[in-house]
């Protein structure tokens, strides 16, 4: 339940607390008053539930919902009013639930124009957002046709030439990498061919040297070792030929691989050269930019300052003009505080002495000035309730917002409405709310303790109600010789 539908729930401690035992009040002393109060009642039960929802929804921050409930309430109160004549003081509560509707749907308007940045809510979207979704795609393609069009009318700017320039030096400078790994590719294989024909005259050096000996000792029998031995001398002269002409091949090779290596360089040289000049050119022109900005501002500053200083004498006027008035509006805002104040407590004094008439009158008065005083409504409240208006009474304290002293109060006088409407066990509710967030007054125990010895036979609990008569004392209540009687009990324990 929302907290401000919270003060619909209690009532004791608005009266005496000798005098709780009267629940239900009585009813109209004027058969006519009575039965146009119920009228009223009748007629504000729907915009009271309306009222009711959009205040659970604005609690939850369903701000939409809350709005459209506030506007339907006050729709239906406006129809009341057209449809009756609402100038008699029984329906006062009707002009006071639509002041509420008015107020909240100001606070939920302001809030919702904070929160969000001119949303609007639109019960189907896919049909706007296809129609928003070809607008966007076409405007999108006519911007493309236009930059075109201006690209192809003027030369390009240097800053659109750089990333051209950039991506050329780019592309040079992976031609030079590639063009020094040529090179060294082409050196490591002109080693490797040198080393190859080292080893290749070791070879045939060796096997010359064998071919020699084997000759020197060759006889009739030692042919077949001499041919071998010639044989071994042919294949390394063949690989010795061939290792020479490797070489001769790794050689020529490098040379080419280094005027191409030289041939890159140049031309990165010459890429990365005409990049830093287009630098240099843009950075010129954005300094030039930049100087004349500069010079705007300067002057844009000084001719702020000249009707700067040619508005001073006006602006100092007006503020002293504006402080002069809200000095006198505070004074009179605090004027009427004070005057409003004393008026509450003569309202106190006169609902002590029971003086109804003149008590309603000048309630009527206060609210007339500020609908929203809470003191007063929850006077109003606890009058409505002694004259039998329970309906009216829980319409009075919705108003009430639940916290401090007054909010106390305003749930007391929900519970005994409740009560009156025989409907206790949501007035145990309202009060057991009032315990939690009360823990140390006295009024929601002693009421909790009148509501049990309410309840129907065999239902009620008088060893319950003992104890939240015995806390409600504990506390600082008034002792109730009546309920105690009710309760069987001679002294309550502390």
């Amino acid at each position: 339940m929302s907290k401000r539908l919270l003060p619909f729930l209690a009532l004791s401690l608005l009266l005496p607390f000798n005098a709780l035992a009267i629940w239900p009040f009585g009813d109209s002393d004027e058969e006519s008053e009575a039965e146009l109060a119920e009228r009223v009642s009748d007629l504000m039960r729907d915009p009271r539930r309306v009222i009711a929802e959009a205040q659970m929804a604005a609690d939850d921050g369903n701000t939409e919902t809350a709005i459209a409930k506030f506007r339907e309430a006050q729709g239906m109160l406006e129809a009341i009013e057209r449809s009756n004549d609402t100038s008699d003081a029984a329906f006062a509560t009707l002009r006071l639930a639509k002041f509420h509707c008015i107020s909240m749907l100001d606070d939920l308007v302001l809030r919702r124009a904070k929160v969000t940045d001119t949303r609007q809510a639109v019960t189907d979207t896919a049909d706007l957002e296809a129609i928003l979704k070809k607008e966007r795609e076409e405007q999108r393609k006519a911007e493309e046709a236009a930059l075109a069009s201006e690209k192809t009318s003027r030369p390009p700017t240097l800053r659109e030439q750089l990333p051209k320039l950039e991506a050329a030096a780019a592309e040079a400078k992976a031609r030079w990498v590639e063009a020094a790994k040529a090179v060294e590719t082409a050196k490591q294989a002109d080693e490797a061919a040198q080393k190859a024909f080292l080893e290749a005259a070791r070879t045939h050096t060796r096997v010359d040297g064998l071919y020699m000996a084997a000759r020197a000792k060759a006889g009739a029998d030692d042919d077949e070792a001499l041919t071998e031995a010639a044989e071994a001398r042919n294949q390394a002269r063949t690989d010795l030929a061939a290792a020479k002409a490797r070489t001769a091949e790794t050689a020529a090779a490098i040379e080419p691989a280094e005027k191409a290596l030289a041939d890159a360089q140049a031309a990165l040289t010459e890429a990365l050269s005409e990049c830093d000049a287009v630098r240099n050119a843009i950075a010129r022109e954005e300094a030039e930019a930049k100087a004349r900005e500069e010079a705007e501002k300067t002057a844009a500053e000084a001719e702020r300052k000249r009707l700067e200083a040619e508005a001073l004498i006006r602006k100092q006027k007006a503020a002293e003009a504006a402080a002069a008035a809200r000095a006198k509006a505070e004074q009179v805002s605090a004027e009427k505080a004070k005057a409003r104040e004393q008026r509450l407590v003569w309202c106190e004094e006169m609902w002590n002495s029971k003086d109804i008439d003149a008590l309603e009158q000048e309630l009527a008065a206060i609210l007339g000035e500020k609908p929203d005083e809470a003191r007063a409504l929850v006077l109003l409240a606890q009058l409505r309730l002694l004259q039998g208006r329970a309906a009216d009474a829980l319409d009075l304290v919705a108003l009430i917002p639940a916290d401090g002293e007054t909010g106390l109060r305003s749930r007391m006088v929900a519970a005994g409405a409740y009560v009156s409407l025989k409907q206790p066990f949501d007035a145990m509710r309202i009060l057991e709310q009032a315990m939690k967030d009360a823990p140390s007054a006295p009024a929601p125990y002693l009421n909790m303790a009148t509501v049990l010895m309410t309840l129907p036979a065999g239902s009620s609990k008088p060893e319950i109600a003992e104890q939240y008569y015995r806390r409600a004392v504990s506390l600082g209540a008034k002792r109730s010789l009546t309920l105690e009687r009710r309760l069987g009990i001679a002294e309550p324990k502390h």
